[in-house]
């Protein structure tokens, strides 16, 4: 059993090192610790070429197929833009075993001896920007495209060393010993050809699709923005729904989109409803919004649950209105009357807020989870309070003091969004919180998790803050609105996140969203 291992040569610190074996825990799916990355965007590819002499071991060149083949299968992962594109035969070798970085990504096929690995995967990064990647199969040993006994498969051992390109790191643990990026390689095997789960929500997590909520711009003014998920019309797969504030001078307007049928392949609503209006009031000077897709009344039909923030200047109020038993469309048969929070401890500069239904204290109501920014001059603080076993009619039959979140906000938030699913698989259930960072330039979503929320309402422990990828990636300088959204969208027993956001430039504002596939907080950002 031979070790594929990564070789990376930071050319512009002059240092060359081995990076040893992880330390991962069981079932983890897939790395990624490092930072680096490829600086496209989707639509921009990663090019590559492969050494025109090949393989003395295969004289019908066959290996060059199955290379592409391997890069290829990268292409397809799901809910990312990675696209490999094969550039042709090349008559330059590799070049960065001789420290040497020359522009070009080579597939090449060189005698390592006295070096035992199969694979080797050279990698020249600058800061954080992965500049060029190379792959060298070992020609001290025997490699084949027809399994022949004792030899070891091109394909197999080029799809883990494309993955290795994207800067995904080896797994360790047994327990991912089926991962295409699974350390150990055997003679005739074949099983890291194809991607699993792991590989594919890899890819995804470090370069992930972006899409845009409907098919217009959301207003010019936008003051907070949530998404919740649920199958409301009553076709598989789940769909979901987004809200946001729409601020211009005057009355504001809560509005709201249905994506149908999220694709549980890409994450892509297949289609969107048009945009809805929230009826009643809603206030002049809004600061956030949150909804939720939940069943309040028994009936067969979702309800849905719209909660914002009032700010007048002065103390902040947050109201809530239900809309009873959605149709097909999305529309609901009635609208509750306003409900409010008790508000005296909200403060008065709030930006930002969320709500999430979620049964804390094992009876047979759920509670209404409301969390929201306090954003003063300096340091935010991120609250919760809990209605308690909320009735058939949207009441809570009592509502908590409120809570904090642990640690770090910012000093400028702009949107927030609070989610439950059980992420590190025990009990009791997860909060997870996503806000928006809006500092001067670049905004950045940020988010964190309680773990085992107590049926008092308090959390056990809290995660260290992540920031999911979007440094090298489109986010945005101007962010007006974050909300988070769990599911399981592609039915393999592991939670999904959704996050969105809204850009608010000088004209039209956009929502987007994009997905965390399998969902592994734990490990990965």
């Amino acid at each position: 059993m031979k070790r594929l291992i990564n070789l990376l040569y930071i050319v512009a610190l002059s240092i060359a090192f081995v990076l040893p074996s992880n330390i991962v825990f069981a079932l983890k799916g897939y790395d990624y610790s490092s930072g680096w990355h490829w600086n496209i965007s989707a639509g921009q590819t990663i090019s590559y070429y492969i050494f025109q002499g090949g393989s003395p071991d295969i004289p019908d060149n066959s290996e060059i197929t199955q290379i592409q083949g391997a890069f290829y299968m990268w292409t397809l992962a799901f809910g990312s833009y990675v696209y490999f594109a094969y550039g042709g035969l090349t008559a330059t070798h590799a070049s960065l075993p001789n420290n040497i970085a020359d522009g070009i990504n080579v597939v090449d096929f060189i005698d390592l001896t006295p070096y035992s690995y199969v694979v080797s995967v050279q990698i020249y990064v600058y800061g954080s920007i992965v500049m060029e990647a190379e792959t060298i199969f070992n020609e001290r040993y025997a490699f084949s495209t027809n399994h022949a006994a004792g030899t070891y498969d091109v394909a197999n051992a080029a799809t883990h060393g494309a993955g290795m390109w994207l800067s995904l790191l080896e797994l360790a643990d047994s327990d991912d010993s089926e991962q295409t990026m699974y350390v150990n390689i055997l003679p005739e095997e074949t099983k890291k050809v194809t991607l699993e789960w792991g590989d594919e929500a890899g890819a995804s997590y470090i370069y992930p699709n972006r899409y845009q909520v409907g098919q217009g711009p959301l207003g010019y003014e936008t003051q907070g923005a949530d998404v919740a998920v649920g199958n409301v019309n009553g076709i598989e797969p789940i769909d979901m729904v987004t809200v946001w504030m729409d601020n211009p001078s005057g009355e504001n307007t809560i509005k709201y989109r249905f994506g149908w049928n999220i694709d549980w392949n890409s994450g892509e609503a297949s289609s969107w409803s048009s945009t809805k209006t929230m009826s009643g009031w809603v206030g002049t000077d809004a600061a956030g919004v949150g909804v939720a897709l939940v069943n309040l009344d028994a009936t067969s039909n979702l309800d849905l649950v719209v909660l914002w923030v009032y700010d007048p200047g002065g103390a902040n109020t947050i109201y809530y209105k239900i809309g009873w038993n959605l149709n097909t469309a999305g529309d609901p048969a009635s609208w509750s009357s306003l409900k409010s929070m008790p508000s005296t401890d909200v403060g008065d500069s709030a930006s930002g807020a969320g709500v999430a239904f979620v049964n804390i204290d094992a009876n047979s109501r759920p509670e209404i989870i409301v969390a929201w920014v306090d954003n003063p001059m300096f340091d935010n603080v991120i609250y919760y309070k809990i209605g308690w076993n909320v009735n058939t009619l949207g009441n809570p039959t009592s509502w908590s003091n409120k809570f904090s979140k642990n640690g770090w906000v910012g000093s400028d938030t702009s949107g927030l969004g609070i989610t439950f699913a059980n992420i590190d698989g025990v009990s009791p259930i997860d909060m997870i919180l996503f806000w928006a960072d809006e500092p001067f330039g670049a905004n950045h979503g940020k988010y964190q998790v309680g773990y085992n929320i107590a049926s008092s309402g308090s959390i056990a422990s809290w995660s260290a803050v992540k920031t999911f990828p979007g440094d090298w990636q489109w986010v945005g300088d101007s962010t007006q609105g974050a909300g988070i959204a769990v599911a399981d969208l592609n039915n393999n027993g592991r939670t999904e996140m959704i996050f969105l956001w809204v850009d608010n430039p000088s004209y039209d504002n956009y929502a987007y969203y994009r997905v965390e596939w399998e969902g592994r907080i734990n490990s990965h950002s």
